[in-house]
């Protein structure tokens, strides 16, 4: 027998003996055998080394020779093999270089056998009669050789996902009869030489660099060029037009590179062209309404450039076209109706870009239409799955528009539809009962509309994501809302439910009812979610104690919020290890009391705490000073006493804090000069860019106060750094220390009893913009070096004994009650000169009475420094989606505080809790 060939077959057991006697056999082909050598190892494979003299072809793919070391192949060294194709045998270790010097191998292949490693000769004089090598998926490494150049009969050289580094080499100019070449996904970098294109000039076909570090321009493809793929690397410059006399050119990948200009207008003259992807590059200018005459293109993807003008009418003209991609560019006008001509168009991508008009009311027989962040307006066309049309529709998203009137009743009939996302429009419609109606259904976003009145159903069980977030939703939720739900992913806040909270299904991962009116405690069953990441349960009238349950969480969990809401008792204690992932804890506004549990420092990576507006007590959590990544602290509010000292367990305590706010206690005692002089966070300056605390799917938001107006961050920048002591007993000087806070953006120490001057050293706090030090018994001159703070656009000295001319400066000279309640002052912007001074009496106005009116908010530029300015116009309105959105809004508070705190030398603050803004 010479020729032997069980590929595809069953086989169970180790490989017959009997195979080893046909010694005459030439061919064996035992690929894709199923069950076969679960044995198959050294010994196994010295059968076909050894027995096997007269074969020529073995091809053993697909089977599992794990247990067979690589170098075992340098037995064939002997023999007239022409053939080896040994891919996806889970083969392990180095492959000896005696397997390329095969004298007869003409075809050889190693791909798919992800542990194998390997380099190529790197002698002058390799010479074999190789015409296919295929090294792709292995780790073979090391330069390409310049010893490939001798292997002149190469037609087929796949070196894909390897890891080959370097540049091409002079000598690839010698393969002459090259056909298929893929060098993609490995670390080749360099030009790409003008010689290089002598490689197979009339016969390559196929060629691959995708997934490198390619530079320069693109060269002339040879006329022969089939399919090209050269996404992911750095070429640049314009496409050559020469690119189009490849009339044969099938695939053009150029994705994801530095390329700019216009797209050739002579592309339309390639008919065989069936895919274009030029996405993610630097292109600008029309499209050429001349693609429109590449008759075969069935993918054009044009996403993430700089094109302008209209969407081309001729597109309709495309009769194989399945998809086009436009998205992320700046396209206007109105998508043309001319493209329900497209009978084969699957898939519509125009995110991004700056449509306007309708949806035409046809759209073919798409398959998924995302059309996001536009400017669309009318409805949604009642046509949408009617008699057939988009009957396969399976993905819809029209998101960021402004669509108007109800979601169209015809949507019923698309019963393929997966997922529906019409968020951030102006949709007026009730929650639609015709979603029982779905089976396939999973995600379902309709936030920020104006979708009302009470939701009568239960939620599909299919549905895995649920958004209804901002909208007018009112009334109880269905007993059996959840009931039957695999939901992970739900948000209801921002709508006005009432009643208990909706039980979750225990798959659930994130919930979120905040800004709500559900109240009553919270379920038991809540317990049984043990998978939950975010629960945000904010802003309602929830009651009872917080279960402790839900720090078994903690392992899980990411955030916990349960602000403004009426807790009461003690937080519970965390069972938890140290390497749980919770994130933040926002428990503030509420009535919770007793002492903090010792157990928040095996949270190691939080990094908000706020607990303001509460009833705790006891002293400074020290213990907290150990947290690494700690950013936001928040305990005003509440009646914690006595001095705050450092835990000692640290030299760097609360390394990154950024955020600390512990007004409106009982704290006394000096200022906290360690903490001050250690606080890292705040001594790093960030030169530029907008960076925000959090994930992509969650906004960490926290409120600060000011002057009895709190300032509620839909996101926090992390340049945002702030210390409000404010409203203690502390006393004492103002610490030297002060000084290194470079970063510092607001700092509030009114309404306690500290003395001496105004350190000089204040004036070097560069990026400061307000500074409140009233009420206090500051001596002294008021330091010049204030004057020169120029980003400074609220102060607050008055109700203290400064003395002294009041610094000129820009700013300084602007803040007209800044420094009432100081009779030794005198200067502009004070009516008293300075050489003419008088002692007046105190104003008799008292300083609570006279706080609502000294602050002045101004607008001041911003600049690449990254100045944050506060002011009326809050500069945190940046959207990354490019459309402006207040992400801060403002609430003024209203103090009802009494002045009956004892052994109170500085200007009284009253008792009384403030009372909770509705957020």
């Amino acid at each position: 027998m010479a020729h032997l060939n069980l590929s595809h077959s069953y086989f169970s057991g180790p490989i017959p003996l009997e195979i080893s006697h046909l010694s005459r056999l030439i061919t064996l082909d035992l690929s894709g055998i199923f069950d076969l050598t679960k044995e198959l190892d050294n010994r196994s494979f010295r059968w076909f080394t050894h027995n096997l003299t007269q074969l020529r072809e073995l091809n053993l793919d697909g089977i599992d020779m794990s247990r067979v070391s690589p170098m075992s192949l340098a037995n064939f060294s002997s023999s007239g093999l022409t053939s080896l194709s040994l891919s996806g045998c889970n083969l392990r270790g180095i492959v000896p270089i005696d397997i390329f010097h095969l004298p007869n191998l003409r075809s050889l292949s190693l791909s798919d056998n992800y542990y194998l490693t390997g380099t190529l000769p790197q002698t002058k004089n390799w010479t074999s009669p190789l015409v296919s090598l295929n090294l792709s998926s292995t780790e073979f490494s090391g330069s390409i050789p310049a010893s490939v150049g001798n292997l002149t009969s190469m037609t087929i050289l796949d070196l894909r996902f390897a890891q080959f580094t370097g540049s091409i080499p002079l000598t690839f100019g010698n393969l002459v009869h090259l056909t298929h070449l893929d060098l993609g996904y490995n670390m080749i970098s360099g030009g790409i030489p003008e010689w290089f294109w002598r490689v197979g000039r009339d016969t390559l076909t196929y060629l691959d660099f995708a997934y490198n570090n390619f530079n320069g321009p693109l060269p002339d493809l040879p006329p022969s060029m089939v399919n090209f793929y050269a996404s992911s690397n750095n070429f640049s410059g314009e496409i050559p037009s020469s690119i189009c006399r490849a009339k044969s050119l099938n695939h053009l990948d150029l994705s994801i590179n530095k390329l700019s200009g216009t797209i050739p207008r002579c592309l339309g003259d390639l008919k065989s062209l069936s895919s274009f992807d030029a996405s993610s590059n630097n292109f600008s200018g029309e499209i050429p309404s001349s693609i429109c005459q590449a008759s075969s293109l069935e993918e054009l993807v044009l996403s993430n450039n700089r094109f302008n003008g209209t969407i081309p009418r001729c597109l309709g003209d495309l009769k194989s076209l399945l998809l086009f991609d436009a998205s992320s560019n700046n396209f206007s006008g109105a998508i043309p109706s001319s493209i329900c001509q497209a009978k084969s168009l699957e898939e519509l991508v125009l995110s991004n870009n700056r449509l306007s008009g309708t949806i035409p009311g046809c759209l073919g027989n798409l398959n998924s239409l995302y059309a996001s962040n536009n400017s669309l307006t009318g409805e949604i066309p009642s046509s949408v799955c009617q008699m057939g049309n988009l009957s396969r529709l399976f993905q819809l998203d029209l998101s960021y528009n402004l669509l108007q009137g109800p979601l169209p009743q015809s949507l019923a009939n698309c019963t393929s539809l997966q997922s529906l996302n019409v968020s951030h429009n102006a949709i007026i419609d009730t929650f639609p009962r015709w979603l029982n109606a779905f089976y396939g259904l999973e995600t379902l976003d309709l936030q920020s509309n104006r979708f009302h009145r009470a939701i009568e159903i239960p939620l599909p069980p299919q549905i895995s994501y649920l958004s209804l977030s901002n909208n007018e939703l009112s009334g109880q939720l269905p007993i059996n809302f959840l009931l039957n739900s695999t939901v992970y992913f739900i948000d209801l806040a921002n709508n006005s439910f009432k009643g208990p909270l909706p039980i979750p299904s225990p798959s659930i991962r994130y919930y979120s009812i905040s800004k709500n009116e559900f109240n009553g405690d919270i379920p038991y069953q809540l317990c049984s979610a043990t998978q939950l990441e975010i629960i945000n349960l904010s802003n309602n009238c929830l009651t009872g104690t917080i279960p402790h349950c839900l720090m078994n969480f903690i392992d899980s969990l990411s955030v916990l919020d349960l602000q403004g809401n009426q807790f009461v008792g003690q937080i519970p204690e965390i069972i938890s290890p140290g390497n749980n992932w919770v994130r933040k804890i926002r428990l503030g506004q509420n009535q919770l009391g007793g002492m903090l549990p010792r157990s928040l420092t095996s949270c190691k990576n939080l990094e908000v705490l706020d607990l303001g507006e509460n009833e705790l007590e006891g002293h400074f959590p020290y213990y907290l000073d150990t947290l690494p990544y700690l950013q936001v602290l928040i305990l005003r509010s509440n009646m914690f006493r006595g001095p705050v000292d450092s835990s000692k367990r640290t030299s760097h305590p609360f390394p990154k804090l950024r955020i600390l706010d512990l007004s409106d206690n009982s704290f006394s005692g000096r200022l906290p000069a360690e903490y001050i002089a250690n606080l890292i966070a705040m001594k790093n300056e960030e030169k530029c860019g907008l960076h925000y605390m959090g994930q992509d799917y969650y906004e960490d938001t926290i409120s600060v106060v000011m002057k009895g107006t709190e300032l509620v961050l839909v996101k926090i920048m992390t340049v945002f750094t702030t210390i409000d002591l404010s409203r203690n007993f502390f006393e004492g000087e103002i610490p030297e220390a002060i000084r290194d806070l470079k970063a510092l953006k607001g700092l509030n120490i009114s309404h306690n009893n500290l003395a001496g001057r105004i350190p000089p050293s204040v004036g070097n706090l560069t990026n400061l913009e307000w500074l409140d030090l009233s009420s206090n018994k500051l001596n002294g001159e008021i330091p010049r070096g204030l004057a020169n703070l120029t980003y400074l656009t609220t102060l607050n000295l008055s109700y203290n004994q400064l003395v002294g001319p009041i610094p000129h400066g820009p700013q300084m000279d602007t803040f007209n009650h800044s420094f009432d309640g100081n009779p030794g002052l005198c200067g502009p912007p004070l009516s008293n000169p300075c050489d003419t001074l008088e002692q007046s009496p105190p104003h008799s106005t008292s300083p609570e009475e006279e706080e609502g009116q000294w602050i002045e908010w101004r607008a001041v530029a911003m600049g690449c420094g990254c100045g944050l300015i506060l002011g009326i116009s809050v500069g945190y309105t940046m959207l990354e989606t490019g459309r402006p959105r207040w992400l801060v809004r403002m609430a003024e508070r209203k103090r009802h505080r009494k002045t009956n705190r004892l052994n109170r030398n500085a200007a009284p603050r009253n008792l009384l809790r403030r009372s909770t803004i509705g957020q």
